[in-house]
């Protein structure tokens, strides 16, 4: 059976918080998982990684993490020293992953998220041909901490690599790896996809994790023109029995509406709590 979840942003307007008080919200609010972006956590002292397990355990509550890869850990960069660091950076937070009780990293863990990119100087089978080679040296480590690192198609603003489901399964294949898979992301998909269905289908049992959300990034089943009816049944026709993450972003002011281009206010009049359990019901029904 799935487990449905929640990113923690939902609810914020800047990344780096005290994402505790998130695990306890997730749980009271029947969620079994809380996604948080990685990055936060790496600076962080033991102690308080620490913390954030037993939160996690007594809550039961399963923490899965996303990530963004910055350019100066660019995987795909064509400065051996830049792909050095990205791949050591993606190795640590493997580990700290593992260490926090999980087994899901999943996003743009395959070039730079967001840098700027001049199409008349990006030679992309260049970068895909550098990047897979570097995912092959983290997967290492993946098999080692049992980490599956789920390769995120995302729309075209945001990266340039891996757009569609093909682009994804021609990633994943060249690694040749059963830790490397497949995010999918029905935001990016109504971008990029001529079909919701075929998108999923063409993944099939490469599919790490779903994220769920409408076409204006508010939570699943409220007021987007999503067809979901397809989106769910695509889902049980491959048998996925995987996560299914649901990540909204509602809150304009703060690092995380800069980085996604949220420039109106989303949860104005809004009770995020109602709305979390509100999507959260419509995930399960449609799912069961």
């Amino acid at each position: 059976m799935n487990k449905v979840g929640i990113y923690y942003a939902y609810w914020l307007e800047n990344m780096d918080v005290d994402v505790i008080p998130y695990i306890n919200k997730a749980a009271d609010l029947g969620f079994d998982i809380l996604e948080i972006y990685s990055a936060v956590l790496y600076d962080k002292s033991e102690d308080y990684r620490e913390k954030v397990r037993e939160a996690a355990e007594e809550n039961d509550v399963e923490l899965t993490f996303s990530l963004g890869m910055r350019k100066d850990m660019d995987i795909s960069s064509d400065d051996p020293k830049v792909r050095e660091r990205g791949i050591e950076y993606l190795e640590d937070l493997i580990k700290m992953i593992h260490d926090l009780g999980s087994a899901c990293f999943s996003g743009i863990l395959y070039g730079a998220w967001g840098a700027p990119f001049e199409a008349d100087k990006l030679d992309k089978e260049a970068k895909f041909k550098r990047s897979t080679e570097s995912m092959k040296e983290v997967m290492d480590t993946a098999e080692e901490y049992n980490v599956d690192c789920n390769m995120e198609a995302v729309n075209r603003f945001e990266h340039f690599l891996i757009n569609t489901a093909e682009e994804a399964m021609e990633y994943v294949k060249e690694v040749d790896h059963p830790n490397c898979k497949i995010l999918l992301d029905t935001y990016h998909m109504n971008i990029e996809e001529d079909s919701f269905a075929e998108a999923i289908e063409t993944v099939g049992d490469k599919m790490g994790q779903l994220h769920i959300g409408e076409n204006n990034r508010k939570p699943p089943g409220q007021g987007g023109h999503l067809p979901w009816d397809e989106i769910f049944g695509a889902v049980k026709k491959i048998g996925f029995d995987g996560n299914v993450v649901m990540e909204p972003f509602v809150r304009p002011g703060g690092d995380i509406a800069q980085d996604i281009a949220l420039w109106r206010d989303l949860s104005e009049g809004v009770d995020l709590d109602e709305d979390a359990k509100k999507a959260l019901q419509f995930t399960r029904k449609n799912l069961s």
